[in-house]
């Protein structure tokens, strides 16, 4: 069965890449939350896209499809239900536990079409941008007091589009992230391969409801029959165990 897949290889001819186009996600970053963002300086946004733009246009000069992760997650909204079950989701992942503000929020998002919506919980919510859309949410979040500006947090790294989830030969693994701040990221990895008619055939290598933290910067295809994992903070051995486990038991079928 096709999978929409097939990496053997770091230095082959590329033939298909996924990117994210940095988007409002580092507007929202903010010199005293850089650290829990993980984040060492705040980029600008303009001039990382003018830089991006020009890298994709490269890239397609030689030949290369550009995909991007935000028009993957899109594709992958194939229901009504399957745009409540990612709200739903999306909330439980973002810590908002309050189910006034839960309702709220989903309210908020539910209007948006599907492009705006996936963008927006990419960028982030800030509580002042839900003044005059939702006078009951700003009241909430406004007595609580806290002085944190946002309801819920950007994903300012999303641009490492490998990390979260990774392809290997006709299949993906989805990564349990080291962070809370990032493994909210592989969310969307799990909607693409479940949802997305090009890509939920795919085999699952790993899954980011594993225990044990795995991640993509540290996965090296080095041949069609060699996979390479390197063990770092933030992957740890437990994690290429379970990986070499599922792709070699697939690879004997």
């Amino acid at each position: 069965m096709e999978t929409g897949i097939h990496n053997t290889s770091e230095i082959g001819r590329l033939k298909k890449v996924l990117l994210h186009r940095p988007g409002q996600e580092l507007e929202n970053l903010m010199p005293e939350y850089l650290e829990r963002l993980l984040f060492d300086d705040i980029p600008y946004l303009r001039e990382a896209q003018k830089e991006h733009d020009a890298f994709a246009e490269c890239l397609r000069q030689q030949g290369v499809e550009v995909v991007y992760l935000t028009d993957l997650v899109v594709n992958s909204i194939t229901s009504d239900e399957v745009r409540k079950e990612l709200v739903m989701q999306f909330l439980d992942e973002a810590g908002v536990k309050d189910q006034r503000s839960r309702v709220l929020l989903g309210e908020y998002l539910g209007k948006m079409p599907d492009k705006q919506m996936v963008s927006t919980m990419m960028a982030g919510v800030r509580k002042s941008q839900l003044q005059g859309e939702s006078e009951k949410l700003a009241d909430l979040l406004s007595a609580a007091g806290d002085g944190y500006p946002f309801v819920v947090d950007p994903m300012p790294n999303l641009y490492f589009t490998r990390d979260p989830f990774a392809t290997i030969g006709t299949g993906v693994s989805i990564h349990k992230m080291l962070t809370e701040t990032r493994n909210r990221e592989t969310l969307f990895g799990k909607f693409i391969f479940e949802h997305n008619p090009e890509y939920m055939h795919a085999p699952r290598w790993y899954d980011r409801g594993e225990t044990s933290s795995l991640e993509g910067g540290d996965i090296l295809i080095l041949s069609p029959q060699v996979l390479g994992v390197g063990i770092s903070q933030r992957t740890k051995g437990d994690s290429i165990d379970t990986l070499a486990e599922a792709v070699l038991t697939y690879s004997r079928t």
